[in-house]
């Protein structure tokens, strides 16, 4: 409930509750800066809200602090300290939901994937997921991303962040054969039916590995079926 001013009579109610969720701090109380560090921390709520996981450069984006990236990173701090947030990797946050400590939480794999490659396409059985066509939960999240970096470890989940097929490699191919997909209000782009081959009555399982994408059967000169379909696609290759 956002403040109101000049403050009324039931003020000191409302300040005190915008204290303990984090809104304001005893500075803001004791100086006149009140209305302008109350619009500040909405403004901070609202980015938290519609971004559980994001990257510093988002918050330095959405949050415009004095001093650039590092009045961002000053002021993350605070909200780490509080644990509100937890930092997942370089750079990267995690809100944390009320009514959990932050060495409790471990925030969705594909929302982590997406804050650190925004441009990642997701595939093989982490497409299938996202699509609703898994029978099993994996243990890697795979996308496709336009500069390759190693693997990152989270609690129940390693991301790979793997070159795009060399015939999808360009700003016209990259997206051929993908479709967004909702999750947690944000929108990610993972490779489509089309794309990700799997056969319904073969269930996924740690011995055998994930459903494959049609990437992972390269011909005799390399070239997978979707680079063929890709090939066809722009006029390159003869059906």
């Amino acid at each position: 409930m956002p403040l109101a001013w000049p403050p009324m009579a039931n003020s000191s109610r409302h300040i005190a509750e915008h204290l303990t969720k984090g809104f304001l701090t005893i500075g803001d109380v004791m100086g006149d800066n009140i209305p302008h560090n109350a619009m500040k921390r909405q403004v901070t709520r609202e980015f938290f809200e519609s971004h559980p996981v994001f990257s510093l450069d988002e918050a330095t984006s959405a949050l415009a602090a004095p001093g650039g990236k590092a009045g961002t990173v000053e002021r993350l701090k605070y909200h780490l300290h509080s644990g509100r947030l937890k930092s997942v990797a370089r750079e990267i946050y995690a809100v944390v939901p009320p009514g959990l400590s932050a060495d409790r939480f471990f925030p969705e794999s594909f929302l982590v994937a997406v804050a650190i490659r925004p441009e990642g396409v997701f595939s093989h059985h982490s497409a299938l997921e996202l699509l609703g066509a898994a029978h099993s939960i994996w243990g890697q999240c795979t996308l496709y991303v336009d500069m390759r970096r190693r693997p990152l470890a989270l609690a129940g989940a390693t991301l790979r962040f793997l070159d795009h097929p060399k015939a999808l490699r360009s700003d016209r191919d990259k997206y051929f054969g993908t479709r967004m997909v909702e999750r947690r209000a944000r929108m990610l782009r993972s490779t489509g039916p089309e794309r990700t081959q799997h056969r319904a009555d073969v269930r996924a399982s740690p011995e055998r590995g994930p459903h494959r994408e049609s990437d992972a059967a390269p011909d005799h000169a390399g070239r997978t079926s979707t680079d063929l379909r890709a090939a066809r696609h722009r006029g390159v290759l003869p059906d």
